[in-house]
């Protein structure tokens, strides 16, 4: 009985889970049309790379608020377990 009870929370606990991350993935992917549609068609700096050095340099020249700066990141989908799945 008491395999039955588990097998059947572990049942409910992954739907829970897989509607969370149903509605997570829905939130990226409206953040993502959102700022897509507020790109601007010219920047005054653009910095390829949002590792360390690149978060830096573009939050420095960001500092100003005259200067528009568009910071890239080409790296792969975030839409992968290591990422999503928080353990």
């Amino acid at each position: 009985m008491k395999i039955q009870n588990s097998t059947k929370e572990a049942a409910m606990s992954s739907k829970g889970e897989t509607e969370l991350g149903e509605n997570f993935a829905e939130r990226v992917y409206a953040n993502q049309r959102k700022l897509r549609s507020n790109l601007k068609p010219q920047y005054d700096f653009i910095i390829c790379g949002s590792g360390s050095s690149g978060s830096v340099v573009a939050r420095r020249l960001a500092e100003n608020p005259d200067v528009s700066v568009l910071l890239l990141e080409a790296g792969g989908d975030d839409d992968v377990p290591s990422v999503t799945d928080a353990d």
